[in-house]
């Protein structure tokens, strides 16, 4: 047998003990169609890399023959690492092989440049690398702002950066090679695999934070394009005679909906009509200080009634249905989960608002095959997977190095 039909052999059967949480050789061999001499061999090889672990022993069946020993994950030897942009913050998580996160950590990046960005990127992984508590599959996964393109953000209009080598960076800094993904992208890899979107073959991550993307999930793949830049809803003109994007054109739904959007448009109405709109009036205090008043501070007015919060709201509420509505015409997903920065500030009331729009501009025959849910692991939902980028390669990166690793510690 060629050691590539060898390495084949161990990825599939690793993903069948993973999907089946425990699951016996016999049972692998059948589901699998492999001798059982074939699964004894590669089985032999995963527990010695400490990928799997023979768990406990099955209840006494009532058939003939001693039942088979059940396989599963380890969860106390390997750990992936994690982490992506949200707000002003880098958050980080440490998972075992199953996906549970055993720790997590929040890095302040407080000026928004990409150089704040870079640094917290690599001091915080530095620092969550220390407390693993057992070998670091090495690789680090990341979700980021922007247009993605081999470790590299091309563009990141939300953030005003463009060219950032966060690969190189890592590299540079702490000897790891990474995996490198929008920010929106982790977020739908982790509702797919861990929350609201588990066991759900097709659906579409609709990401709502200082800049907006889709992610989309086909017959349980993610869709990626030619260029790796699918679903870049943020940049396709909902409105020609709409604001003036950061990409030039006018109309843009990120121009419309973002969170730059909204605290661009609260303070631009305040501008053109100079005082209070509600008694009290928070958000007209913070523009008469000279800031742009905070998202949680919109949100929160919004939902309390406040004319003007409400109102803009309700207009990107409105685009972000009417988009979301087109992409359940085109691509007919089971799911459409809606997360991010800003469905997190703006809870139910947002979420609600937006499926009210969907249900007014999709069509009846489509509509009624979609849920359309908000998500469900929140604000550390990129980092978890970021860290699934690294446990889809676990195989490759535990075997690459358990020859000269010390197998007594922490990597």
């Amino acid at each position: 047998m060629s050691k590539q039909i060898e390495q084949q052999n161990q990825n599939n059967i690793l993903e069948c003990i993973e999907q089946a949480g425990e699951i016996s050789r016999a049972g692998v061999a059948k589901q699998l169609g492999l001798s059982r001499t074939t699964v004894s061999s590669a089985v032999a090889r995963l527990l010695e890399a400490g990928l799997v672990c023979e768990a406990d022993q099955a209840a006494p069946s009532q058939s003939r023959g001693r039942p088979g020993i059940p396989l599963a994950l380890t969860t106390d030897i390997w750990y992936a690492a994690g982490a992506a942009l949200i707000d002003s913050e880098m958050l980080f998580v440490l998972t075992d092989l199953r996906g549970h996160i055993v720790d997590r950590l929040a890095v302040p990046v407080p000026d928004g440049t990409s150089d704040a960005f870079l640094h917290a990127l690599s001091d915080g992984f530095q620092t969550i690398i220390a407390r693993c508590p057992g070998r670091l599959l090495p690789m680090l996964g990341v979700g980021s702002p922007g247009m993605i393109n081999h470790g590299r953000i091309l563009w990141a209009s939300d953030m005003g950066w463009e060219n950032i080598p966060i690969s190189d960076h890592l590299m540079d800094t702490l000897g790891l090679p990474s995996t490198v993904v929008n920010r929106h992208w982790a977020s739908c890899l982790s509702e797919y695999h861990f929350g609201v979107g588990k066991g759900i073959q097709s659906l579409i991550y609709v990401g709502i934070s200082t800049g907006i993307a889709a992610s989309i999930i086909l017959d349980g793949k993610l869709f990626t394009g030619a260029y790796h830049n699918a679903g870049e809803i943020g940049h396709t003109v909902v409105n020609r005679n709409g604001p003036r994007c950061s990409c030039g054109r006018r109309g843009c739904l990120h121009a419309i909906a973002s969170e730059l959007a909204l605290r661009k448009h609260v303070s631009e109405y305040y501008i053109a009509h100079p005082g209070p709109a509600a008694v009290p009036d928070p958000l007209w205090a913070t523009v008469q200080a000279g800031d742009q008043p905070d998202i949680h501070s919109i949100c929160r007015a919004a939902a309390a009634g406040h004319p003007v919060a409400l109102s803009q709201l309700q207009t990107a509420a409105l685009y972000l249905g009417l988009s979301i509505s087109n992409l359940t015409s085109m691509f007919n997903p089971q799911c459409v989960i809606v997360g991010g920065s800003l469905i997190d500030h703006g809870g139910k009331l947002l979420t609600d608002l937006i499926i009210d729009s969907v249900r007014a501009h999709g069509s009846v025959d489509t509509l009624d095959a979609v849920e359309i849910r908000p998500w469900s692991l929140g604000r550390y939902s990129g980092a978890l997977g970021a860290a699934r980028l690294v446990l889809d390669q676990k195989r490759t990166l535990a075997t690459a190095v358990m020859p000269t690793e010390d197998k007594t510690g922490p990597a």
